[in-house]
């Protein structure tokens, strides 16, 4: 046995797919059935489905500078009412 494919991962696979085909879990070559070629085929009717690498990365890196943004700005909120209370408080006491 070479080891390669998903053998040495640390988890307990019930399978995987390698460039020379399926592998079961006690990494015995089974060659590929005319089900499992058709299900690992590529469809093109699904295609433009496909979720493209830079572009999801983008949606994720604008995803990451808001919510950087909603919480610099509930932080400067709240530094906010703090100091306008503690002036509050002591406008009251030198009254």
């Amino acid at each position: 046995m070479d080891g390669g494919g998903c053998a040495g991962s640390g988890e307990e696979t019930v399978g995987c797919v390698t460039e020379h085909g399926f592998q079961s879990r006690r990494q015995i070559h089974v060659e590929p059935g005319a089900r499992e070629k058709a299900l690992l085929a590529s469809d093109p009717a699904l295609a433009r489905f496909k979720s493209y690498r830079k572009g999801a990365a983008s949606i994720r890196r604008i995803g990451d500078y808001l919510t950087i943004a909603v919480v610099a700005g509930c932080c400067y909120e709240i530094y906010v009412r703090a100091v306008t209370r503690e002036e509050a408080r002591k406008a009251i006491k030198s009254e």
